[in-house]
């Protein structure tokens, strides 16, 4: 918000206006000027500042994170990665239903059991992404990688390390989703 207000005042200041004035169009960013509720260029500019900056920490993070237990376990990360399909999905299932949620609420509807099932999906999606990250590191290697870690077979303490490693990025996707629906 300090930041869009920054730099409302420097384009005020250096007098380029167009960045304040309303969005031309509705299906690009919100505009219903009879509830006061209309965006301009500049908010269209931070909310995609905003998702670029998210992008790059937490896609970053687990990019790192995917790429350092696949190494130590010696396994491609391309293929440790598809350990993260179950927790995608489900994310992708829970926040497409928050639309769903909002027009439920917007008619009266108010499902009191929503959070017990997110924090159910939530957590189905963690455990078996886990499991699943835990079975591709631990299989035994067909093409071992040269130049790689134990070559996909490791001692079972450079595995565990990586299994470790492996839930950094699982604990970041869930921590993200329960600030999202928790708080």
């Amino acid at each position: 918000m300090r930041g869009k207000q920054g730099a409302a005042e420097w384009l005020v200041s250096h007098d380029i206006l167009w960045p304040l004035a309303d969005s031309p169009a509705w299906w690009l960013l919100t505009s219903y000027p009879e509830a006061n509720d209309v965006f301009t260029w500049l908010d269209g500019i931070a909310i995609l500042a905003y998702i670029g900056g998210v992008t790059l920490v937490l896609g970053g993070f687990i990019f790192l994170a995917v790429r350092a237990a696949a190494r130590l376990a010696g396994i491609d990360w391309r293929r440790l990665a598809l350990g993260l399909v179950p927790l995608a999905g489900i994310g992708l299932f829970l926040g497409l239903s928050m639309m769903t949620v909002s027009h439920l609420r917007a008619e009266g509807i108010a499902p009191g059991w929503l959070p017990a099932l997110r924090a159910v999906l939530l957590t189905i999606g963690v455990v078996w992404s886990a499991w699943l990250g835990w079975q591709l590191l631990n299989a035994p290697a067909s093409n071992p990688t040269p130049g790689r870690i134990g070559g996909g077979v490791g001692t079972p303490a450079v595995r565990a390390v990586a299994g470790l490693v492996w839930l950094l990025p699982l604990v970041a996707i869930g921590a993200v989703w329960s600030l999202v629906f928790f708080t």
